[in-house]
């Protein structure tokens, strides 16, 4: 497998991921129960998959608190284990739902969460999305982490917030969210590139943008102007918006890229 992550790593942070990966699989075959992975954004369950498109690879069960789920974690299923284990027996499923609570109204932004979550320490990698609706939000996060967030988690910027732990997922609230469509013409993917034509800022101070932290991609701040952007990536910058990167969809008289985007409004 060492050959197949040299191959599909583009950088060493997807190199680091796939080897990861490829521990819970060999600790699947020595061991013979499941193994539950990280949380992964679109494009590295993609890129996951491509490392497990191999004969006789594992089987793996997405698990993100509900079918849309943008962040979903990999569960590698033992061969005596039906594909719908963790449908059929719900306390094996590795997720909870933690609610979040501010006082009426008082309306914390998703970045709020985020932001308070990681400063808890916790690892992007046990938290699944962050679903802000009218009351508050649920949380999806890693069960083995559900009690310590909640009783730690109690403040989301500076609005104080009360928590409880969930573990029945039907209880999961899931918001409508207004997404429009639009098809943007790129002179190439970098990423300044990218945000400075998705969020109308100009290409100096989209770099400004990434330098302060303000980008993020992924869910992650984004530290590189030069980096690259994939189908699936989610970029966001503060205070702007948040954009899926779709697909590119043909190319311009100029030659310049046509790629199509999912746009969520700032709010």
């Amino acid at each position: 497998m060492k050959k197949r992550i040299d191959y599909l790593a583009r950088s060493e942070e997807e190199a680091l991921l796939l080897r990861h990966i490829a521990d819970k699989v060999r600790a699947l075959e020595e061991q013979h129960y499941l193994q539950i992975g990280p949380f992964l954004s679109p494009s590295e369950r993609a890129l996951v998959c491509r490392l497990m498109a191999y004969r006789d690879a594992p089987r793996i069960a997405w698990q993100g608190g509900y079918p849309e789920a943008r962040r979903q974690l990999p569960v590698f299923l033992p061969d005596y284990l039906p594909d719908d284990f963790l449908d059929t027996t719900p306390e094996e499923c590795p997720l909870a739902i933690v609610r979040c609570t501010p006082p009426r109204l008082e309306h914390p932004a998703h970045k709020d969460y985020l932001g308070a979550l990681i400063g808890l320490g916790l690892s992007r990698r046990v938290l699944g999305d962050i679903l802000v609706h009218e009351t508050g939000a649920d949380c999806i996060v890693k069960k083995e982490h559900a009690s310590f967030i909640a009783e730690q988690f109690d403040r989301a910027g500076r609005i104080p917030i009360r928590c409880e732990c969930i573990t029945d997922l039907h209880l999961l609230h899931v918001p409508e969210e207004s997404w429009t469509t639009e098809d943007v013409i790129l002179s190439s993917l970098r990423l300044d590139t990218y945000v400075a034509t998705v969020f109308r800022c100009g290409r100096n101070k989209a770099q400004s943008y990434i330098t302060q932290g303000h980008v993020m991609l992924n869910d992650l701040p984004a530290d590189k102007i030069t980096r690259t952007v994939h189908p699936d990536d989610v970029v966001s910058l503060r205070r702007h918006g948040r954009t899926v990167f779709q697909d590119i969809v043909g190319k311009s008289r100029k030659e310049n890229l046509i790629i199509r985007i999912l746009r969520y409004p700032y709010r």
